[in-house]
């Protein structure tokens, strides 16, 4: 799937504008000349609402991760629900700046902190499953 253009969800879809587009014309260049499956289509979907994206404004939402199954389903021939790109009705939350000093100072500036320090969000994490097991296949559905 093409990256959709995140402006109206985050201020780092400023930053990425342009790698954005280039990105997504190499996608179509690879469907093109090379038979990859061709992008569907971000523009005017939820992927560019901010209610499929995580409070970092970095991740899928549930919602977002569902859509994205969804349309990925979809590509692969599977039948899906017709209209599940749309984005949704309602009003979107809005952008103040309140809101958007809660995000600098709840995602932004921890992770600026850990650039500057040279740690990583993961660290002193532990695996959820740190030993390698067998794959155990589960009941036939």
């Amino acid at each position: 799937m093409p990256i959709p253009d995140i402006r109206s969800v985050s201020p780092a879809g400023r930053l990425i504008a342009r790698r954005r587009v280039v990105l997504n014309g190499i996608y179509q260049h690879l469907a093109d000349e090379h038979g990859m499956l061709p992008p569907a289509m971000t523009t005017g979907t939820i992927f560019e609402d901010p209610r499929a994206w995580a409070d970092d404004r970095l991740h899928l939402s549930a919602l977002g991760h569902e859509r994205l199954a969804t349309g990925s389903a979809e590509a692969f021939g599977v039948p899906v629900a017709a209209g599940w790109e749309r984005v949704l009705d309602g009003a979107v939350p809005p952008r103040t700046w309140r809101t958007e000093a809660t995000w600098a100072r709840t995602h932004v500036g921890p992770w600026l902190g850990r650039r500057l320090t040279g740690r990583s969000s993961g660290d002193g994490r532990v695996a959820k499953r740190p030993q390698p097991l067998p794959v155990v296949a589960g009941p036939a559905s």
